[in-house]
Order: C-alpha cells, then structure tokens, then sequence
C-alpha cells in the first residue's frame, strides 16, 4: 500500500476512534445525570411551617400540619381542658416527717430473754410484719414479783366486775331516760295536736311540754354517754388484765408456781410478743438471745400513710395568722416531693410553727400508696386569701418537655388557609405547640390562667389539647429544623 493511502487511513481510523471516544463520554455524561434524576427524592409537601396570626411571643408560631390517616396511625386524640380555679400562692421550702400518731415502740412486758416466734423470724428494718406473734420472752421472775403480779392479777379482775356492773346500770339509767323521753315526745306532740284544734287556750301548757321533752331529752344524751364512759373502762381493765396474766401465766421459773393465783394457766410456756399488722419497722433495739428489761424498747414501727410536712417560707413573705384556727390564712397548702412533681399532695394546717429563720408551718399529708418515707425535700405551695384566679387545667398527658420547659398542642384553624383547604378542612389537622405554667400544679396537671406574665396564656375550654400523640408532633416540628439546616448547607 502506497505510504500516503495508509497515513490517510490512520487518520482516518483515529479520528473514528476519537469520535466514538467523545459519544461514550457524552453519553455516559446524560445517563449519570439521568440516574441522579431518577434518585433525587421526592419532596413530600412540607408538614411544618411558621404562620402567623396565632397565638405566640410576635403573633407567629411553627404548626404542624397532619393528614387524618397519619393521625389515626400515631393514635392522635384531642380533648378540650376543663375550666378551673386557682388561689393565690406563696412557695415554702422543707422536708417530711414522721406523724407521731402513726407510731409506737413494742416493749418487753417483763424481763427476761428474748427468743424467736415458732416459724417466723426477728422482723429487720423496712419489713412489714403481718399480725401476730412475732417473739417470746422467756422471764426471769423472783418470788417477791411473783406474789406483786398476783395481787395486780386480782386487782383488775376486780376492776373488770366493778366496771361491768357499772355498765349494767348506765344502760338501765339509758333505758329509763328512753322511755322518760319517748313519753315526753309523746305528751308533747298530743299538745300540739290539741292546740291546733283550740282544745287549750294556755300557751304556757304547750310551752311546758316543750320544756319537759328538752329535759328528758338531755337527760337521755347524759345516760347514753355515762354508758360509753363504762364502757371505756370495762375495755381498759379487761386490757390491763390481759397483760397482768399474760406476765403471770406464762412465767416459767421451776419452784414458784405454787405462788401462782388461783385459776391461772400452767407456767409451761414463755411470754408472747405480738404487734398489729400494717406498720412498718424503722427501728430494731433488740434482737433474740438477747436479755432485755421489763420495760425495754424492742423495735419501733411506724405507718406512713399520714405525714407531717414541716416547711418554711423564704425571707421577706410572710402568711399572717391569728390565734383562733378558723381565722389562719394558710390553712391548705399543695406540697410537692422533690423528683415527684407529678404527683403532689393536699397538705392541711395543723399550727404555724416557731421559727427563727423564717415563718414556718406544719402541714398533715395524706401519703397512702406515695412510698414516701420522713425526710424526703418538699415544696410546698401555700394558700392565700383573696379573689381566685381563672383558667384551664392542662391535663399531665398533654405535656412535652422540651428545652427545659413544658408545651402542649393545640389543634388550630386559621380563616385564611381555610378557603384553600375547603374539601380538606376535615382531613387535615393543624397544631400549633404553646407553654405550659409549671407554677400552679393540680391533682391530674397544671393550672393555666387566663393571663400569664402579662399575656393570654393561649389555652382556653375551646381548645383542642392533643392528649395522645403529643411526642411525636413534637419530633415532627424537630426533624424540620434538622431538614431546614441541611438544605442551607
């Protein structure tokens, strides 16, 4: 082949080569871009967008905008708040105690050694013992004793008849007072009759009737409690001599039974030590093997389910009180457990308390079912005086924490969006998140005034509050931020 045909060959070849080079490269080129078409996401229209004409800080506020299947998927339910007073407040700071009526010490009826119940062991702190039998003493008696207990025995049996027969004649004075006034009624409701039919012209007649019914009647009151009154002591004799015989009959010391009264029980046994169920063991003073006194603390148990809350308010408030009860001003007080702000509790006065630092007081608790133990940090929110305020309560289970404070949603409509939404206005829910009060709590949540700080607080009876679901429309707004921040980058 002549050497210019073949340079015009290559050429010719390699321009070939070249131009399907450069379709490749452009073709690859339309078909990345093609494939990034293909992949870019759809952009869903947004759910989140700021709107104004709300109720919020400048008259703006985010709303979340929720289709009805996706809120029947998340379970989102609404409810309207109920309308609520709340009295005025001041903040007092302390802890819990013990309500000293709530506890007692079980103490050893008589000298001796301590010894564990038959299948049941020593109760430890924090335990709570059911009824029963919980130890026994084994005593140690001398004859001198003996012969004491004997004579105590006989004394209170004697006391248990002098007060059963005084029973016996309380309730036969009662039944005579009944009867006295029964008639007395009787005689006064005939005058009564009578007067109304003019069959007695005396006013005086019929008043002395009256006054005959009062005095038997009081008569009748004075009976009734002459017989309680017998009846307390009966109950405290019989008391004391359980205990007498208790300490005599079950003494166990060969070579004195002989002193024993007539008719007691045979000294083959130990004394037993019982408690009442329901309390709860704080404090354990002795332990079996031990010898203890007559007289000696064992264990001390104590029940819960009333507490005593002794706070104080800070310097500079002050909650004026008067000597009469009936005239105090913090009679009531909501105290609030640290860490339990969920779940406060109604506080009663029992006496504003000396205090050097500050005035004081002390409230009675009803803690049943609260687990809380004395010691425990409240704060307690005191009663005033005065005109109530008025609001809504927003239910705990509407409440989102976010930003170290607490929100809840609220549906929304806005006039102007509702022409374009016209066949979606039922599909489409609209919330809008507003702050919670956290100073005013409730029973089942948080007091909102109709005004706080100065501005509308946004929640009225007409609301709808998102009571399910409130997380996750909190998470919505969220994750629009995060997209918003994403997209400027």
């Amino acid at each position: 082949m002549p050497k210019p045909l073949r340079t015009v060959l290559l050429v010719v070849v390699a321009a070939g080569a070249g131009t399907l080079g450069v379709w490749g490269f452009l073709e690859g080129r339309s078909e990345l871009d093609r494939e990034r078409e293909r992949e870019k996401p759809v952009k869903a229209p947004p759910r989140v967008a700021r709107e104004g004409g709300l109720a919020g800080p400048d008259g703006w506020a985010v709303v979340v905008s929720i289709d009805a299947e996706t809120q029947k998927r998340i379970g989102l339910a609404t409810a309207s708040p109920r309308a609520a007073t709340h009295v005025r407040t001041l903040t007092a700071y302390g802890a819990l105690e013990e309500d000293p009526s709530r506890s007692f010490v079980l103490r050893a009826p008589v000298a001796g050694i301590l010894r564990p119940a038959a299948e049941r062991t020593w109760p430890m702190i924090g335990e709570l013992p059911s009824t029963g039998v919980v130890g026994r003493l084994e005593p140690r008696f001398t004859a001198k004793e003996v012969v004491d207990l004997a004579a105590q025995a006989a004394s209170a049996r004697a006391e248990v008849a002098n007060a059963q027969a005084a029973v016996e004649s309380a309730r036969a004075d009662q039944r005579a007072s009944d009867a006295k006034l029964t008639a007395a009624k009787s005689a006064l409701a005939r005058m009564r009759d009578a007067n109304k039919d003019h069959m007695i012209d005396s006013e005086v007649v019929l008043q002395e009737a009256e006054s005959r019914a009062k005095v038997e009647e009081a008569s009748a009151d004075s009976a009734r409690a002459r017989v309680g009154a017998a009846e307390a002591r009966v109950k405290s004799a019989r008391e004391t001599l359980v205990v007498i015989e208790a300490a005599t009959a079950w003494q166990g010391q060969p070579g004195i039974a002989s002193l024993l009264v007539a008719g007691a029980k045979d000294p083959s046994g130990w004394v037993p030590v019982a408690i009442e169920g329901g309390f709860e063991v704080v404090e354990v003073s002795a332990h079996p093997g031990e010898v203890v006194n007559a007289g000696q603390a064992l264990l001390r148990l104590a029940r819960f389910d009333r507490l005593l809350a002794r706070v104080r308010l800070p310097a500079g408030d002050s909650c004026p009180t008067e000597v009469e009860p009936a005239s105090w001003s913090c009679q009531r007080a909501l105290v609030i457990p640290v860490g339990r702000e969920d779940h406060p509790l109604a506080g009663t006065l029992l006496a504003p308390v000396a205090s050097t630092e500050g005035p004081a007081f002390l409230f009675a608790v009803d803690a049943a079912g609260s687990g809380l133990r004395p010691g425990a940090a409240v704060t307690a929110l005191l009663g005033l005086p005065g005109d109530a305020m008025t609001g809504v309560v927003i239910p705990r289970e509407a409440v989102v924490r976010h930003l170290g404070k607490a929100w809840a949603y609220v549906q929304v409509a806005d006039a102007g969006r509702a022409s374009l939404l016209a066949g979606r206005a039922s599909l489409l829910g609209r919330f809008s998140r507003r702050e919670v009060p956290l100073d005013a709590p409730t029973d089942d949540g948080w007091f909102a005034p109709s005004s706080w700080l100065g501005q509308a607080s946004g929640f009225g009876v007409q609301d709808a509050l998102v009571v399910a679901g409130a997380q996750l429309l909190l998470s919505e707004e969220l994750k629009s931020q995060i997209r918003i921040g994403e997209e400027g980058e």
